[in-house]
């Protein structure tokens, strides 16, 4: 599991935070930017909601085995993290993720507007 994420709103610059970060030799990114395992407790929705979904749910990294997999590649001793934006916006996301790695350390990305 990540020893931290990155979290915010979308289009305030966590895919350069995440790029910026993976270069950094004391930690590991997940190759896969937003993997969104928080933000479901199964399967993504099979349909419904806008016309970037289909494409967005397809990514959708929901099966813990998967998820704890894109963490494997870490070198020893390095910390893991990954960035999903949109769980700073998700109650259940954000329930999902103390109950699982209540440790976690968050790095949140804000921008005005």
């Amino acid at each position: 599991m990540p020893d931290f994420l990155v979290i915010g709103a979308p289009k305030a610059g966590t895919t350069a935070l995440h790029a910026a970060l993976a270069r950094h030799p004391g930690l590991y990114m997940s190759a896969v930017k937003e993997p969104k395992f928080f933000l479901s407790d199964g399967p993504p929705p099979a349909k419904g909601g806008g016309p970037g979904d289909a494409l967005t749910w397809r990514e959708h990294i929901w099966r813990r085995p998967e998820y704890e997999a894109l963490f494997d590649p870490a070198p020893a001793g390095t910390l893991r993290g990954e960035s999903t934006p949109l769980y700073l916006y998700d109650r259940a996301a954000m329930r999902r993720i103390r109950e699982t790695i209540p440790g976690v350390r968050l790095i949140v990305v804000l921008r005005d507007p």
